[in-house]
């Protein structure tokens, strides 16, 4: 049997509209109130001096990795204060141990057991809003007083129903809510580049 790809089986030109057009909707599902109160959620977290913690699996551990970067070293304005952001997706020696030692499923609740304070804020980044680690490390930051925020979708799932706060994509679609999520986390980081810039002049 060939097992290449027949050349006559799929138009890339069909497939890629109706991709668009699929990724267009996830992105016109985006509520901006929801968006706006995760900017204040921020902001109040950086005027206070709190930590900000980003969590996610998978395609959004790079998201969270990506989000604290951006946040930590881009929004670097002369003068001014830097967020105190921190992914917990980048240490593998301590994920591995933890999930070794312990299980997978408390790899983010017991890297925050050590780090986390009251009104502190934990930024969970997840496509299903489901996954156990996800769900423990929501909880256990509750327990402490932080606050936290979701980025999910899948229409929210568990994180939806326990966070403090959420934006909230109904698409089912792990690409183009991964694609929203990492758009969202732009918007946001350009927003306080811009804004700490105009707060500086």
């Amino acid at each position: 049997m060939n097992q290449q790809l027949n050349k006559n089986s799929m138009n890339f030109e069909k497939f890629t509209e109706c991709f668009f057009q699929e990724l267009q909707s996830c992105l016109n599902e985006v509520q901006v109130d929801q968006v706006k109160k995760a900017v204040e959620m921020l902001k109040e977290a950086y005027c206070q001096d709190k930590q900000i913690f980003f969590i996610g699996n998978g395609g959004s551990a790079s998201t969270a990795s990506h989000f604290a970067t951006d946040l930590a070293k881009g929004v670097t304005i002369e003068g001014k204060r830097r967020f105190r952001a921190l992914s917990l997706t980048d240490n593998v020696a301590m994920i591995s141990a933890i999930g070794n030692d312990i299980g997978f499923e408390e790899v983010f609740s017991e890297q925050l057991k050590p780090l986390v304070n009251r009104e502190d804020l934990v930024i969970v980044i997840s496509a299903s809003g489901n996954s156990p680690n996800v769900v423990n490390a929501v909880k256990f930051a509750k327990s402490k007083g932080a606050i936290v925020l979701g980025l999910v979708g899948f229409g929210g799932g568990i994180v939806q129903s326990i966070a403090d706060q959420s934006i909230v994509l109904n698409s089912q679609h792990y690409g183009h809510v991964e694609t929203v999520h990492l758009f969202l986390q732009h918007l946001i980081v350009h927003y306080f580049m811009e804004s700490l810039k105009v707060d500086a002049t």
